[in-house]
């Protein structure tokens, strides 16, 4: 009712964010590691990407400022420089429209420290107050300037965090316009009913959007929905972290190639029959590796205990421990060794082996390979 109320009496008004990937020629090539390995496309390729997006915006929205939320080291810190190379000579070289902030989510943030969040709400807020909103029907009639442009890698989770903070200062300055709220106020105190619609609402669809493109909800969506970060929000983001995992590296190749046959990326032919290979699993060396560490930490356990071996040594009399037992210190390291180091280094070696073998071992898009690995492709004929 609160809503449909708010629907009657506030004039037509909107204030559109974007949300985008890397505006870079880049591959994460599924290859069974947690975070596969990142590649960018160096030359003049990216460069004319990154232009002809931000062309486009600009020209659309008049300014765009780039919210960019990935980590500053390892894999994601390559993405981030490079972001933040092109952005400066887009905007020294060809428009001043364009502004980038980098803000380094995970370690300014954490797992719990959210509240956080408002250094980087200081750092954009005079770009807020400049691009303003659209409203018309009313004597505050006015027209947006400019766009804000978040990302992370998936654009999914910090991304939808960090919008969801702009969409609600977004709506508290409309209301403050409107008289609703008197300056200062918020909606978590002044209107908490409209705040847990707002929260719920921007959950579900961040929700929404990260199910059509990782198969889960959204990380980080309890934050978003309470506006607490919780220990079951934590076992949450945990549990759809592998899952998302088991889709990225088993699943998502076919879904790959149903997109490039119905968007007509793959062109089929009437005399040419589709041949898939088939897809080698990691089940049995993975199952045979946990196995081997279940081995090895039950022996450990038995020998922490004196138990391990002590049938064998006993040989019909009254137990003994292995500490005790007839071959001293000797006995123990041997004992230790074939039933704990032996089985350790055999689940290590399978391990290793399903690492070195990943690209073997991951569901791989079959009809269009050379989009799936467009950077590497391009990195050979240059």
């Amino acid at each position: 009712m609160l809503l449909l109320l708010l629907l009657l009496l506030v004039p037509p008004s909107c204030c559109p964010q974007c949300r985008g990937s890397m505006p870079l020629l880049w591959s994460q090539i599924p290859n069974i590691k947690y975070k596969p390995t990142t590649r960018i496309l160096d030359g003049g390729a990216s460069t004319t990407a990154f232009d002809a997006h931000f062309d486009g915006l600009i020209n659309k929205y008049k300014g765009v400022s780039c919210i960019n939320l990935v980590d500053h080291k390892k894999s994601e810190g390559l993405l981030e420089k490079a972001f933040a190379r092109e952005a400066k000579r887009y905007a020294s070289s060809r428009s001043a429209a364009l502004t980038y902030t980098a803000f380094d989510f995970h370690k300014e943030c954490g797992t719990k420290n959210y509240e956080r969040l408002s250094l980087l709400w200081n750092r954009i807020q005079p770009e807020a107050a400049r691009f303003g909103q659209f409203m018309t029907g009313t004597q505050h009639n006015s027209r947006q300037e400019g766009v804000f442009r978040t990302n992370c890698v998936d654009c999914l989770d910090r991304t939808n965090v960090v919008q969801g903070l702009l969409g609600r200062h977004q709506l508290e300055n409309l209301l403050t316009e409107l008289g609703v709220l008197k300056l200062g106020e918020d909606l978590v105190r002044t209107m908490p009913k409209l705040d847990y619609l707002f929260k719920n609402l921007w959950a579900d669809h961040g929700d929404d959007i990260a199910r059509q493109y990782a198969g889960t909800g959204a990380l980080k969506s309890g934050f978003t929905r309470t506006g607490k970060r919780s220990i079951g929000g934590l076992v949450d983001d945990g549990v759809k972290s592998m899952v998302r995992y088991y889709l990225n590296n088993f699943q998502d190749g076919h879904k790959q190639d149903a997109l490039d046959l119905i968007s007509g990326a793959y062109k089929v032919k009437r005399d040419v029959r589709l041949r898939f290979q088939r897809q080698h699993s990691p089940l049995v060396p993975v199952l045979l590796a946990l196995l081997s560490l279940g081995y090895a930490l039950h022996s450990l356990t038995l020998a922490l205990k004196g138990e391990l071996g002590s049938s064998s040594s006993s040989r019909g009399s009254t137990g003994r421990s292995l500490s005790a037992g007839k071959a001293g210190l000797g006995g123990l390291l041997s004992v230790l060794s074939q039933h704990v180091v032996a089985p350790l280094l055999v689940a290590y070696g399978l391990v290793v082996l399903v690492q070195k073998n990943g690209k073997m071992l991951v569901d791989r898009p079959q009809l269009c390979p050379q989009l799936a690995n467009t950077v590497a492709h391009a990195d050979k004929q240059h």
